[in-house]
Protein backbone atom coordinates (compact mmCIF):
# COMPACT_ATOMS: atom_id res chain seq x y z
CA UNK A 1 0.00 0.00 0.00
CA UNK A 2 1.27 3.65 -0.84
CA UNK A 3 1.57 6.31 1.80
CA UNK A 4 0.39 9.72 0.73
CA UNK A 5 3.47 12.30 0.75
CA UNK A 6 4.82 13.32 4.28
CA UNK A 7 4.21 17.02 3.09
CA UNK A 8 1.82 18.04 -0.33
CA UNK A 9 0.77 21.25 -1.79
CA UNK A 10 -2.56 22.32 -2.74
CA UNK A 11 -2.76 25.85 -4.82
CA UNK A 12 -5.88 28.21 -4.14
CA UNK A 13 -6.22 30.65 -7.25
CA UNK A 14 -5.50 34.46 -5.70
CA UNK A 15 -4.03 33.17 -2.74
CA UNK A 16 -1.10 31.10 -3.31
CA UNK A 17 0.34 27.41 -2.32
CA UNK A 18 -0.51 25.75 0.85
CA UNK A 19 1.41 22.89 2.12
CA UNK A 20 -0.18 19.94 4.12
CA UNK A 21 0.59 17.23 6.10
CA UNK A 22 -0.45 13.82 6.67
CA UNK A 23 -2.63 13.98 9.87
CA UNK A 24 -1.56 11.67 12.74
CA UNK A 25 -3.85 10.26 15.81
CA UNK A 26 -1.96 13.09 17.68
CA UNK A 27 -3.38 15.53 15.55
CA UNK A 28 -6.82 13.79 15.10
CA UNK A 29 -6.56 14.56 19.36
CA UNK A 30 -5.49 18.29 18.91
CA UNK A 31 -8.69 18.96 16.30
CA UNK A 32 -10.91 17.35 18.22
CA UNK A 33 -9.99 19.18 21.39
CA UNK A 34 -10.27 22.44 19.38
CA UNK A 35 -13.42 22.02 17.63
CA UNK A 36 -14.73 21.23 20.85
CA UNK A 37 -13.38 24.64 21.96
CA UNK A 38 -14.72 26.30 18.96
CA UNK A 39 -17.93 24.75 18.93
CA UNK A 40 -19.13 25.35 22.18
CA UNK A 41 -22.57 26.89 22.28
CA UNK A 42 -22.79 27.14 18.35
CA UNK A 43 -25.96 25.73 17.05
CA UNK A 44 -26.10 26.39 13.64
CA UNK A 45 -24.51 23.82 11.04
CA UNK A 46 -22.77 25.78 8.87
CA UNK A 47 -20.95 27.95 12.49
CA UNK A 48 -19.79 24.36 13.05
CA UNK A 49 -18.39 23.54 9.71
CA UNK A 50 -16.73 26.28 10.10
CA UNK A 51 -15.17 25.07 13.67
CA UNK A 52 -13.91 22.48 12.07
CA UNK A 53 -12.16 23.78 9.39
CA UNK A 54 -10.62 26.13 11.95
CA UNK A 55 -9.67 23.19 14.13
CA UNK A 56 -8.17 21.29 10.96
CA UNK A 57 -6.54 23.61 8.48
CA UNK A 58 -3.77 24.98 11.03
CA UNK A 59 -3.40 22.08 12.42
CA UNK A 60 -1.91 20.87 9.36
CA UNK A 61 -0.65 23.44 7.73
CA UNK A 62 2.99 23.08 7.40
CA UNK A 63 3.69 26.46 5.36
CA UNK A 64 1.11 29.38 3.98
CA UNK A 65 1.05 31.53 1.51
CA UNK A 66 3.19 35.14 2.37
CA UNK A 67 1.11 37.44 4.45
CA UNK A 68 -1.58 34.51 5.12
CA UNK A 69 -3.18 33.73 8.65
CA UNK A 70 -5.86 31.75 9.94
CA UNK A 71 -6.77 34.33 12.20
CA UNK A 72 -7.09 36.68 9.75
CA UNK A 73 -10.24 34.63 8.25
CA UNK A 74 -13.53 36.14 8.79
Amino acid sequence: MSRTPARFPVEVPDVGTFYFRRRTMRDQLLMQAEFQRLSAGLDQPEERMAAEALATLPTLTVEAPPGFAYDDLD
